[in-house]
């Protein structure tokens, strides 16, 4: 059975910004993964309810077979290529 887990008291849209500063913020060495939950502010805490696992594990099997039919999906956006990035000036 999974821990309780912690809904951030972020704005939906800003949800994903919010999570990848704190990954860059770890990145960069300011945090580590660790300090985190003690700075982020939570609206709720939700804990798994051990009377329906099978519901918990229904989904896990789902989860764990989207990630076997996504993976070469994932390779294939993943590949190298040449960069998309390069300046090319615009000729006028």
């Amino acid at each position: 059975m999974c821990a309780a887990w912690r809904s951030a008291a972020t704005p939906t849209r800003s949800r994903s910004t919010s999570r990848a500063g704190w990954i860059g913020s770890v990145g960069t060495g300011q945090l580590t993964f660790a300090d985190i939950p003690g700075l982020m502010r939570t609206d709720r805490v939700l804990t798994p309810d051990p009377m329906h696992p099978a519901v918990y594990d229904e989904t896990f099997a789902v989860h764990q077979e989207l990630h076997k039919r996504l993976a070469p999906v994932y390779r294939r956006l993943n590949h190298p290529r040449p960069s998309l990035t390069k300046f090319h000036p615009r000729r006028h």
